[in-house]
């Protein structure tokens, strides 16, 4: 990810600090989401609002998603 990540500064001394702080929040934002996601998924299998295979199904539609953000 790291050379995908804007960097902002004047200097050579200053782009890669910045490139290592947007970097750090890039993943910090990416571990809340996730994170979330499976709270609210495990919550909701062991409340028994979705059932075994429509979890499964949720799971291979996100990595659809993230899959063609890559492309």
């Amino acid at each position: 990810m790291m050379p995908l990540v804007a960097a902002e500064g004047a200097d050579a001394e200053q782009r890669p600090r910045s490139r290592i702080r947007n970097t750090r929040r890039l993943l910090t934002t990416a571990a809340l989401i996730m994170s979330t996601l499976v709270l609210c998924g495990a919550a909701m299998v062991a409340a028994g609002a979705v059932s075994e295979w429509r979890w499964l199904l949720g799971i291979g539609v996100w990595a659809l998603i993230v899959a063609s953000w890559r492309r």
